[in-house]
This record gives C-alpha cells, structure tokens and sequence, in this order.
C-alpha cells in the first residue's frame, strides 16, 4: 500500500514531502501505530524493569488518550465534574479492596485526560489553521519557560540556589501546580466547543455546584455526621497515609473550626479555602445566566444555596471575592438586559439585609473583627516575597513554594525549611520562576480575562456569553483572592476554572467565527470551521 502510494505521487508530479505527509495521515487514520506498542512495551520493560502494573497502566493510559481525542467534549465534561470528588472517591475505592498500587496509578487518570484534551486540541488546529492571538502566545511562552525550570533548571539556577538540588520528582510535583493548569485554557479554547456544548457544560457545572454547596451546608449543621463519613465510611485519613503519602494531622477529625467555635465548611474538597474559591466559580455563572436568561426558580435556589456555603466557610478572602463577582456581574454588558439588572440589584440588596441575622448566627462578624494576627501573616509573606523577588530575579527554581513544594517536602523530597509561602499567588510565581515568568504569567491572566469579554449583539453569541460572562464574573473575584492567598493551588480549582475560561473562549470565538463577527486573528480559520464542525470532525483517529 505505501509503495502504491509513493509510485502514485510520483506519476503525478507530487513532492517527496507531501507524500510522506499523507502517508504520515494514512497511518493514523489505520490506527497502524498500534503495532509499534508490543515493541515500545518490550524496550520499556527491559530499560526501566518495570513491573506487569506499571506495563498495563501504560497500555490503559494510551487507550484513554486515543478515546479522550475521540470524544473531547465527553471528556472534558466527565473531568470537570469528576474533579471535586477525587479525594472522597479514590479514598472509598481504597477503603473497598482495591489495591494501593492501583489506586496511586488511578490518580494520574486528570493528567491522561488532558492529554487525550490536547492531542484533539492539537487535531483541531491542524485542521483550521488558525492564527494564535497574544493570548496563546503568552500562555505557550509561560508554559515552556516553567518547562525549561522543570527539565533544565541549571540554565536559570546556581547550584547554591534552594531548587538546584531538587530531584526532578519534586520539581514535577510543583510543575503540575504551578504551571500546568495555565495550559489548559490553551487547550481547551482549542477544542472549539459548539454553543449546545458550552451551554450543557455549564449548566451541568452549576448544577454540580449547587449540590457541592447543599452538602458543604449539611456539614455545617451536622459537623459530626461529616466527618464520621469521612473518617469512618470513606476512611479518606488511610488514603492520605498509605496513597498519597500525605501528612494527616489528626485522624479522628478532618474539620476545621474557626475561632468563634464554629465549623469552617470545606464540603467534599475537604478544604474551607478551596471550598471557597469553588462557589465564587458557580456564583459567576449562575449570576450571568440569571440575568442574560429568565429568572428560573432552581438558579434562584442555587445562587441562595451557594451564598450560604460561601458564608459558611468564613474564609474571608473568598466571601469578599464572592461580593466582587456579584458587583462586577451587575456591570453595564451588551446582552444584558436593564431590566434583569434592576431585578437582580433588588434580589442582591435583599439578600444582604437577609445575611445579617446568618452573619451573627454563624459567627462570621467575629472572623472579620478579630483577625489581626492572620492580616499581620499575610502582610508579613507578601513582604518576604517581594524582598526575595528581587533578591533572586531568577527565581528559587520548582519545588521551593507552597502547593508541589508542599507536597515534595511531605514525601521527605525537599527540606521544610527550603518551602515559602508569599501569601500570594502572583509572588508564588516570581519567586519560583522569576521575574519573567511573572511577567508571562500576568500577560496570560490579563489576556485570559480580556478574552472573555463577549462581542456582538447576535442570539447566536448570547447564548455562549452566558459561560464566557460567567467565568469573567468569577475571574474577577478570584483574582483578588490572589492577592491575599492562592486559590489556584488545588487542581480541583484551577483545572475547572482554566478549563471552563478555555472551553468558553473557544465556543464563543467559533460563533464569532461563523457569524463572520470574529477578530482578524482567527479569519484563516473560518472556512474551516463552517466546513467541519468540531463535534463533528473526521478526526485522524477515527
């Protein structure tokens, strides 16, 4: 057949090149790359010795990536919605017989995902060539430099430098939390959902959140209830130990409790802080679709049930994100309708005279009024930071910060002495990667944020503004919670919110796109898209 092939290019007059390129097309199209794996296997096995498990989670690994590039929107739905009960749900397989060792090769299954995301990503663009923005430049050069500190960190790092002794387990550890989640907007702004897509998406996350929330609630009245599943049924403490290798603290009570005496709710993130940043996420979206649709009974309910986990939680970096994204969400938008606004000013102004009796109820006033030692420890690491920052403008290199470094120390990696927490998710970036890596990182979530910006007056655009309005709501918030802390550092948040911002971006540029309201940036890619819908793309691999 190959040779059929290149005797037929040749009589026609067709380069070498092009040739070997349709062929290169032709081989996966077969899927005959599979007859290369038994060799891959065999020089994997005998280079590496590895043992049978870690050969059949290869194979299953390279199978969920073919079928992930296959259905990309099942894909990234399933990840986003799995995403917040990872902890509790490989914690009950543990706790029901299934083997350590297979559970730990299970919890690479997000990054196997976002693999499969990538290559259909990847298949995307090949096929209509579009143009990358300054957007994509400056995630794709923020991506490779936080590469080249993973893979080559002596090119940045003295070998004084804290990071230059980390092993490179430890610096992908921290590469996974401080780099990664950037690329997934890349990713999945690729991906090129279509606007039914992007808003089943959406409303599958909302109604997720909503029941996140609805058990964060159900903690905070039956703290005792909760945690006896989580330390009892679930047993999420053994998994921590014998899996993850991470400190438990106290076996006996996963809870955390707030100087007024009352429970700080962290749902099934298990985390006050994360559980936070989740709700600022829903709260955007279902505030965006209030007033860009009709006013439903079960949006009203779930932004009701939110705020009150919202509040729960008395993380105060997140309660007032939340009160920005509220505000930034009753702004002056095209699409929005005034009287939707006025509606929903009314229905914000009595809900917060209605929070009054629940902020003495729960003890929320007293976090606000009698938290100077915690302001004081977040004035104290922005400070540091900034002194370090400039102290080394290359950055300490990976595994030197909080999230990864974190998790690297625990595993007994790094030293606990060498970690440094800023205080700060901007300064966490400076002072690991330097200054310029600071730089691309701020140019990617300005750009990210700019980009969510909806344009056009079409109904075809109103209806995926909804999600790209919703997470610019959200951004705003949580962009002040980075200020004063770090709300990307669990994969839980940044993922679902890198990977909502990038599925938004990339619906509402494709309606643009074939409505012909699109930016000249993208115009190579317009005729390809009208031809070959993503959702309906002859991909290579099928």
């Amino acid at each position: 057949m190959e040779g059929q092939l290149l005797q037929t290019y040749k009589e026609l007059g067709a380069s070498p090149r092009k040739a070997l390129a349709d062929l290169r097309t032709w081989i996966l199209r077969k899927h005959l790359w599979v007859w290369a794996l038994p060799v891959l296997v065999y020089f994997f096995a005998k280079h590496e010795q590895a043992r049978v498990h870690t050969l059949v989670e290869l194979l299953l690994g390279i199978g969920l990536v073919t079928l992930v590039a296959r259905h990309p929107y099942k894909s990234l739905t399933i990840l986003l919605l799995f995403l917040p009960f990872e902890l509790i749900t490989f914690s009950l397989l543990l706790r029901f017989g299934v083997p350590a060792q297979l559970v730990r090769g299970l919890g690479f299954w997000k990054e196997t995902v976002l693999a499969g995301l990538a290559v259909a990503a990847f298949l995307q663009v090949r096929a209509s060539r579009p143009k990358f923005d300054w957007v994509d430049r400056f995630v794709i050069a923020y991506a490779v430099l936080g590469l080249a500190y993973l893979v080559l960190p002596h090119l940045f790092l003295s070998n004084t430098a804290v990071g230059a002794s980390a092993t490179f387990y430890a610096r992908e550890l921290d590469w996974r939390s401080a780099v990664m989640y950037v690329a997934i907007f890349l990713v999945c702004r690729h991906l090129r959902l279509s606007r039914d897509e992007m808003e089943t998406l959406i409303r599958r996350v909302v109604v997720l959140g909503t029941i996140i929330a609805a058990i964060g609630v159900y903690e905070f009245f039956r703290p005792s209830s909760f945690n006896h599943f989580l330390v009892a049924t679930a047993q999420v403490p053994v998994y921590k130990a014998h899996v993850l290798h991470a400190p438990v603290g106290t076996p006996g009570n996963l809870l955390t409790y707030a100087s007024n005496g009352h429970v700080r709710i962290g749902s099934v993130f298990i985390d006050n802080l994360t559980d936070g940043w989740y709700y600022i996420v829903i709260s955007g979206l279902v505030m965006e679709m209030i007033l860009r649709g009709r006013i439903r009974a079960w949006l009203i309910g779930s932004l009701l049930v939110t705020s009150l986990a919202l509040a729960f939680t008395q993380a105060r970096a997140s309660i007032i994100g939340g009160g920005l994204t509220v505000l930034f969400a009753l702004r002056s938008q095209i699409g929005r309708s005034l009287t939707q606004r006025v509606r929903m000013t009314s229905m914000v102004a009595l809900l917060g005279l209605a929070a009054v009796p629940l902020v003495v109820f729960s003890g929320l006033g007293h976090r606000f009024v009698s938290s100077h030692q915690s302001n004081q420890g977040h004035k104290n690491g922005i400070t540091q930071g900034l002194h370090l920052m400039a102290r080394t403008p290359l950055g300490r290199g990976l595994s030197t910060g909080t999230g990864g470094g974190q998790t690297a120390a625990a595993k007994g990696l790094v030293s606990a002495s060498s970690i440094f927490d800023p205080e700060n998710q901007w300064l966490l970036v400076g002072t690991e990667l330097g200054v310029l890596a600071l730089v691309l990182y701020s140019g990617s979530i300005v750009g990210i944020v700019s980009s969510l910006k909806p344009r056009g007056t079409s109904a075809q655009v109103a209806s995926v503004a909804t999600a790209a309005g919703g997470m610019r709501n959200a951004m705003f918030g949580l962009i002040f919670g980075t200020i004063v802390a770090q709300p990307f550092l669990d994969n839980g948040i940044s993922w679902t919110v890198f990977g909502l911002c990038g599925a938004a971006v990339g619906a509402l540029e494709r309606v643009q796109l074939e409505l012909g309201e699109g930016e000249d940036t993208a115009a190579d890619g317009v005729a390809n898209i009208k031809r070959s819908p993503v959702s309906h793309h002859p991909s290579l691999l099928t």
